[in-house]
């Protein structure tokens, strides 16, 4: 029988979690487009990320990353219809930033029209 091992992986000290979020319109920008939505700060450790969408048109796409893997932590995702992603790339969560970049949503395939909003769950350890 397996056994699972409830120990925290975190130990010696507190952290705090919070929610960052914002949202972006799309007004016929074309593919490859980089909306830099939040910034995340050296030291976060990123939880979650979800993004949601309205229908943004024929074959676009979006994923979540930063400056260094633009699908760090949402790979590409059709965003044709109405759409909502969690993180689903093995890099993104758990991911603890050592110095300031942007969390960005970047579309794919054609020009995007519609609203993308992004929410960030992360944790700091506490002072």
């Amino acid at each position: 029988m397996a056994t699972q091992d409830n120990t925290a992986n975190k130990t010696g000290g507190n952290y705090y979690v919070f929610a960052a979020s914002n949202s972006f319109t799309f007004s016929g920008e074309g593919a490859g487009e980089v909306v830099q939505m939040v910034s995340a700060k050296k030291g976060w450790e990123i939880l979650e990320v979800v993004v949601s969408s309205t229908a943004l048109g024929a074959g676009v796409t979006v994923q979540v990353g930063d400056g260094n893997d633009p699908n760090r932590f949402v790979t590409s995702t059709v965003a044709t219809s109405a759409v909502t992603a969690r993180t689903n790339a093995n890099t993104g969560m758990g991911y603890v930033y050592t110095a300031d970049d942007t969390i960005d949503v970047t579309t794919g395939v054609g020009a995007a029209t519609g609203t993308v909003d992004l929410t960030v769950i992360y944790s700091i350890p506490t002072a």
